[in-house]
């Protein structure tokens, strides 16, 4: 993985990338085909990825560079 190689910034913006493509791949799912009574509903699903998708896009952009922390 690119933040095992010292390359977080473009590790994390991938993470963050992956888990929206994920939010984009589940969301036209319909509820009956998703939905299994041992986990939540649809469109928990769906809100829990897009704020974990747009919390790390907004952390990987408010930690500054490596070479310029002092």
């Amino acid at each position: 993985m690119l933040t095992d190689t010292d390359h977080f910034g473009r590790g994390s913006i991938v993470l963050s990338a992956r888990v929206m493509l994920a939010v984009f791949v589940h969301l036209p799912l319909p509820t009956s085909d998703v939905a299994v009574p041992a986990v939540p509903p649809h469109r928990t699903d769906v809100i829990v990825l897009v704020v974990l998708a747009v919390g790390v896009s907004i952390f990987t952009c408010t930690v500054p560079a490596r070479g310029l922390i002092a």
